[in-house]
């Protein structure tokens, strides 16, 4: 970090923000490896909590958080910026997404977390504000609900590109996604997500796996006229 000029505020309150958020998102990841994470219905079957979007996205931003920490202690390294700008405008938009659809289903079928074992798997999807019995509250608004606001505060705070590489990286994210999450499901027998199960399938899954898709484009493009103006208002000041 440097210390020269009226960006030395500025630049400390970045690192600050950064660091904070990634210590913060470090212990809730590393929460998913103790006894009380293990007892969680989300944790059985195939794939762990990875079965799920919501914890995939959540690693990828926990990722992209530790390349902006990396970036300010090592601020002379241009390819450490670029990559934690690239990774900060797609966590944006997947982490947007993640919140939207978590909150979205929350709405459609307010229902707590639905849990049942088959053939000694255990099935369930993370749509209700119960879903973690044994997890502190903040767990599960940290990955639904917070993950969204420090992408804002990101993007408000950082100057953000949007490139298109980084709508590269976040589109072949979601794709990577839905592919993985269909073998999971394949092996599972069942989708981590009950309103899947619910409908005709493989329609289904296109079908909301396209929305997904329409809605991570749609964000990216507000992130990215978002990241401009900010970009712009900071260049004026």
């Amino acid at each position: 970090m440097t210390s020269d000029g009226p960006n030395f505020v500025s630049s400390r309150i970045q690192f600050l923000f950064h660091f904070s958020a990634f210590a913060f998102f470090a212990y809730v990841f590393l929460w998913h490896f103790t006894p009380d994470a293990a007892k969680l219905a989300q944790a059985g079957g195939f794939g762990w909590f990875y079965k799920f979007l919501t914890f995939c996205g959540f690693n990828f931003q926990l990722i992209a958080l530790f390349v902006c920490v990396l970036s300010h202690l090592n601020s002379k390294s241009e390819g450490l910026k670029r990559l934690a700008d690239d990774l900060s405008s797609s966590s944006f938009s997947i982490a947007n997404v993640i919140t939207i659809l978590y909150w979205s289903i929350l709405v459609i079928t307010m229902k707590p977390v639905d849990v049942e074992v088959d053939g000694g798997v255990h099935r369930t999807v993370t749509h209700g504000l119960r879903s973690a019995a044994a997890a502190p509250w903040y767990i599960n608004l940290t990955v639904h609900l917070f993950n969204s606001i420090i992408a804002w505060i990101d993007i408000s705070i950082s100057e953000r590109s949007f490139r298109p590489r980084a709508f590269a990286t976040c589109y072949a994210f979601a794709i990577g996604y839905i592919c993985w999450s269909q073998y999971a499901s394949s092996i599972n027998k069942i989708y981590p997500y009950p309103f899947l199960n619910d409908m005709p399938q493989p329609q289904g899954y296109i079908l909301v796996s396209l929305v997904s898709l329409c809605t991570l484009h749609i964000l990216s493009r507000i992130g990215a006229r978002v990241a401009s103006r900010s970009s712009a208002k900071s260049k004026l000041s």
